[in-house]
């Protein structure tokens, strides 16, 4: 979401019938930064003007319209933007449609619970994870 995607292809692809509108907003990798930072790495215009045609088409075809990683990584901070972005459009649109969320940062705590229990690994040649690690992330003060 984000990246933009041709407008007619999208239009197309609803009068064919769908069952639903998906979109994974998640990235094709921008670094560490954006997720570190739960920042968002493509622009507010750009995010709305893809949410806005998606979330159009799947309340006129009256199918659920399903975003994961919502804002990139999925983090609260990203999270609560592409949502409150949804709220935005459907206001200034008079859009209706039940609205259901599903977050999954974890906690500090949850983390730290899982590396005492052995179940976490690096992925590649880096050091184990340990709560000094987890205590000095920047993001998620829970």
């Amino acid at each position: 979401m984000g990246y933009g995607f041709s407008e007619e292809a999208f239009r197309r692809g609803l009068d064919l019938g769908v069952e639903m509108v998906g979109c994974d907003a998640g990235s094709m990798d921008p670094g560490p930064y954006h997720l570190g930072t739960a920042t968002p790495f493509v622009s507010a215009q750009a995010a709305r003007r893809d949410l806005a045609l998606m979330l159009e088409g799947a309340v006129h075809n009256k199918v659920p319209l399903i975003i994961g990683s919502a804002g990139g990584g999925g983090a609260d901070p990203q999270f609560a933007w592409t949502r409150d972005m949804a709220l935005e459009i459907a206001h200034e649109k008079d859009l209706s449609f039940r609205l259901a969320t599903i977050g999954a940062e974890p906690t500090k705590a949850f983390l730290k619970a899982k590396t005492a229990a052995g179940k976490t690994a690096p992925l590649g040649p880096i050091a184990d994870l340990t709560d000094e690690t987890i205590d000095a992330s920047r993001h998620d003060g829970r």
